[in-house]
C-alpha cells in the first residue's frame, strides 16, 4: 500500500514537472505532450484503483463526508468563475501571471479537489459492500481508463494528420457511446446507497437538500469543467468528464433514495433508539451493582426506550407489599396521588395477564383494572411484569399524558426492557448475597480464629493425673468451650460449657464468660461460688434468650479429689474398671434466673478419684449426633462405649470416642457442637 502511495506521488510529481518546465521555457502549450498525459494517466488510474480510501476517511462519518462533498464543489465552481475571469482581456504587464493561474494552478486545483470528491464517494459506495459491489467499481475505473486511451489515441492521430489538436470534444462521437456505458456503471454503483439507511431522518432530509444541489452542479461542471482543462491536458479533461457524469447519476440516485426512505425515517429512528437503550441497558447491568441506582438508571432509559412522560416501578417486599420506586419524568405528584389499593389492582392484572399490558385511555379503562380513583389526567399507560424464571417481583410502568400514546410494538419493546431489567435486579440481588455471604464467611474466620485461641493449646501438667480434650465445632465457630486453668501448686480448675446458638455471637459469648472465669477463679475455692458470680453478671447483662450451660470442677492433685457443679449441663461421668456413673448435679443454666434462685438450685458434689479411675465431661453434641436414619448416637451407646474400653489412656479415649460419633455420622452434617475432655487419676 505504501508503495503504490509513492508510486502515484512520484507520477503526479513528474507531471507537475513536465508542465513547469514547459511554462517555464516556452509558456502553456496548445497540446500537451504525450509523456505528461501518460503520467497523469497512470497517476489517475492508480489513485482510483488502489484501496487506501478505509484509512483515509475512517474518521469521518457520513454526514460529514458529504458536507466535504459540497464543499469541495462548491470550490470548484468558484474555480471556475475564476478561470473566466482571467480569460477576460487584461493589461499586457499581468499576462504572464494570468497565463499561469488559468493554465496551469486551477486546472491543478479542480484536478485534486475532484479526485478528493471521487474517493469520498468510493468510500460511501463501499459502506456494507455486497458481493458484486467491487466488481462493478473496478469495472468503472477500467471503462474511464479505456476512454482515456482512446481519447488519447485519437488525439494524437488528428494532431499529426492536420497538425493541431482537435479541440471539438463534443463532436466527438465516441463520447456518446462510453457515455452510455458510464450511465450504466454508475447507476449499479449507484444503487449502493447502504449508507443512507445509518442516517437519522434529519440528516436525510438533508441528504435530499445535498442530493438536489450536488446534482445541479455536477450538470454544470459536465458542461463548461472542460473549458477550464482542455488546454492542460486531455486526459484529465476525459477523466472529470467521465467523473462528473458518474457523480451526477449517483448524486441523483442519493437524492431518490433518500426520497424514498423519508417516510419510514422517524419510525427507524425510534427504532434505533430503542435499541440503543438496550444496549445502555446491557451496558449498565455489567456495571452498576448498586439497587437504588440501578432502579434509577432502568426507569431513565425506560423513558427514552418508549418515548415515555413518566416512569417507574412497583417492587414488592418480603411481606408482598409493592412499593413506588424510582419516578422518573413529569407528572410524580399525580401519580403518587394513587392509592394503594389501586396500585395492587394494577399489579394484579399485569400479573393475572402475564406480560405487558397496554391501556390506551385510563379515564375509560380504569373501570375494568378496578381502579377507583385515577389521576386527573386520562392518558395511556403501559405496564410490563418483571420476572425472573416463574417468580415476578414488580412492574415496571410507562405513561404518556396523551391518550393513545403508544403502540402495539411498544408492548413488545417494553416487555424485552423489562426482561432486562429483571435480570439486572437479580444480579444485583445475588451479589449482594454474594458479597453478604463472603463478609459472613469473612467475620466466622476471623471469630473462629478467635475461638481457637481460646482453647487451650496445650494442657498442663497435674501430678498423678492425665487430662487432654477437643472441640468440633457444627460451624466455623460455636459456643461450646473449655479450659483447664491451674490456679495454684495443689488446684487445677476444669471447665466446659455451652452457650445457647451458634454462629459469632455464641463464640463471643463464650469469649466473655472464659474472662470472667479468669477473673474469678483466683478470688473464690468454691465452683458453686464462682458460678454464682457469673450468674449474677450474665442474668443482668446478657440477652434473655441467651444462657449458658456449665459444669464447673476444682481438683486438687493431692487428695486425687474433684469438688464439681453443674449449672444445668450435661452429667459428668466417672469410670473406671468397666463400669461408668453419670453424676447429676442439680442446677439451672447460666442467665436464665435470678441469683437468688440459681443459688438456691445448684448444688456441689465431691468425688474422690480411685486409681485409674477419671471423669468424663462432654457436651449435649455428642449424644446428639445423628446418622443418615435421623437416630441419635445417645447416652446408652455412649455408656457402652467407655465401658467396654481396655485403655486409661486419654489420648486414647478421646480417639476412640471421636473416631465412633464420626462413624456414626458419617455424611450427615454436624448440627451442633462436640466437646470432650477426660481427666485421668493415675499412680503417682
Amino acid at each position: 500500500m505504501k508503495k503504490s502511495f509513492t508510486l502515484v506521488f512520484v507520477l503526479f510529481a513528474c507531471a507537475i514537472g513536465i508542465d513547469l518546465y514547459h511554462l517555464l521555457l516556452s509558456g502553456i502549450t496548445s497540446f500537451p505532450p504525450l509523456s505528461k498525459e501518460l503520467l497523469w494517466f497512470g497517476a489517475l488510474i492508480l489513485i482510483l484503483w488502489i484501496p487506501f480510501h478505509e484509512k483515509l476517511f475512517a474518521k469521518l462519518d457520513l454526514f460529514h463526508k458529504l458536507r466535504i462533498i459540497v464543499g469541495l464543489q462548491l470550490i470548484i465552481g468558484a474555480g471556475y468563475k475564476f478561470y473566466s475571469y482571467f480569460q477576460q482581456p487584461v493589461d499586457e504587464s499581468v499576462f504572464g501571471l494570468n497565463d499561469v493561474i488559468s493554465g496551469f494552478l486551477l486546472p491543478l486545483i479542480a484536478v485534486g479537489l475532484a479526485l478528493w470528491i471521487f474517493l469520498i464517494y468510493k468510500s460511501l459506495i463501499f459502506v456494507q459492500q455486497g458481493k458484486n459491489t467491487e466488481f462493478y467499481f473496478r469495472l468503472l475505473i477500467f471503462l474511464i481508463a479505456v476512454h482515456i486511451v482512446y481519447n488519447l489515441i485519437y488525439m494524437s492521430d488528428l494532431y499529426y494528420e492536420y497538425g493541431e489538436p482537435f479541440t471539438d470534444f463534443e463532436a466527438w462521437g465516441s463520447f456518446k457511446i462510453f457515455e452510455s456505458l458510464i450511465i450504466s456503471l454508475a447507476l449499479m454503483n449507484g444503487t449502493r446507497c447502504k449508507w443512507i439507511h445509518y442516517l437519522k431522518k434529519f440528516q436525510k432530509v438533508g441528504v435530499f437538500f445535498v442530493g438536489a444541489i450536488t446534482f445541479g452542479l455536477s450538470v454544470v461542471s459536465i458542461s463548461h469543467l472542460s473549458d477550464l482543462t482542455r488546454g492542460f491536458s486531455q486526459v484529465v479533461t476525459v477523466f472529470l468528464k467521465d467523473f462528473f457524469l458518474f457523480y451526477c447519476v449517483y448524486s441523483g440516485m442519493s437524492l431518490l433514495c433518500a426520497l424514498i426512505q423519508l417516510p419510514s425515517a422517524g419510525l427507524l429512528d425510534r427504532r434505533r433508539e430503542e435499541l440503543n437503550s438496550l444496549q445502555n441497558l446491557s451496558a449498565t447491568i455489567r456495571s452498576v451493582f448498586d439497587k437504588k441506582e440501578l432502579i434509577h438508571k432502568s426507569t431513565s432509559l425506560c423513558l427514552e426506550m418508549i418515548n415515555a412522560d413518566l416512569s417507574w416501578m412497583d417492587l414488592y417486599d418480603k411481606r408482598l407489599i409493592g412499593h413506588f420506586v424510582g419516578m422518573k419524568g413529569q407528572f410524580v405528584p399525580d401519580m403518587l396521588e394513587l392509592g394503594e389499593d389501586d396500585r395492587k389492582s394494577l399489579r394484579d392484572t399485569v400479573l393475572k395477564a402475564a406480560s405487558c399490558c397496554l391501556w390506551n385511555n385510563m379515564k375509560k379503562d380504569q373501570k375494568g383494572i378496578g381502579i377507583k380513583k385515577w389521576p386527573k389526567r386520562s392518558g395511556s399507560l403501559l405496564a410490563a411484569p418483571l420476572k425472573d424464571k416463574d417468580h415476578t417481583f414488580g412492574v415496571l410502568y410507562g405513561y404518556r399524558e396523551e391518550n393513545y400514546g403508544f403502540s402495539e410494538e411498544s408492548r413488545g419493546v417494553l416487555q424485552s426492557f423489562a426482561d432486562q431489567v429483571a435480570v439486572a435486579l437479580s444480579n444485583v440481588n445475588l451479589v449482594a448475597l454474594t458479597v453478604e455471604q463472603e463478609l459472613y464467611k469473612e467475620e466466622l474466620r476471623v471469630a473462629h480464629e478467635a475461638q481457637m485461641r481460646l482453647i487451650p493449646k496445650k494442657m498442663p501438667e497435674i501430678p498423678g493425673a492425665d487430662i487432654n480434650g477437643f472441640c468440633l465445632t457444627a460451624n466455623d465457630i460455636g459456643g461450646d468451650f473449655y479450659d483447664v486453668i491451674p490456679i495454684g501448686p495443689d488446684r487445677v480448675d476444669i471447665i466446659i460449657g455451652d452457650v445457647s446458638g451458634k454462629g459469632a455471637s455464641a463464640a463471643f459469648y463464650m469469649a466473655e464468660l472464659k474472662g470472667m472465669i479468669q477473673m474469678l477463679a483466683p478470688n473464690f475455692t468454691s465452683p458453686k461460688k464462682i458460678l454464682t458470680e457469673m450468674n449474677r453478671y450474665l442474668y443482668t447483662h446478657f440477652e434473655s434468650q441467651t444462657f449458658v450451660t456449665v459444669v464447673y470442677a476444682v481438683y486438687t492433685p493431692s487428695k486425687k479429689q474433684a469438688v464439681l457443679a453443674r449449672a444445668g449441663h450435661t452429667p459428668v461421668g466417672l469410670f473406671g474398671n468397666g463400669q461408668v456413673k453419670w453424676l447429676e448435679m442439680p442446677g439451672l443454666g447460666l442467665g436464665l434466673v435470678p441469683n437468688n434462685m440459681f443459688e438456691a438450685q445448684l448444688v456441689e458434689k465431691k468425688v474422690t478419684l480411685k486409681k485409674n479411675e477419671g471423669l468424663f465431661f462432654y457436651t449435649d453434641g455428642l449424644v446428639e449426633a445423628r446418622n443418615q436414619q435421623g437416630d441419635e448416637f445417645g447416652e446408652d451407646a455412649l455408656t457402652e462405649l467407655i465401658e467396654n474400653m481396655e485403655t486409661d489412656s486419654v489420648q486414647q479415649i478421646l480417639d476412640v470416642v471421636r473416631h465412633q460419633v464420626q462413624a456414626f455420622s458419617d455424611g450427615v452434617p454436624r448440627i451442633d457442637d462436640i466437646t470432650l475432655v477426660v481427666l485421668c487419676s493415675k499412680e503417682i
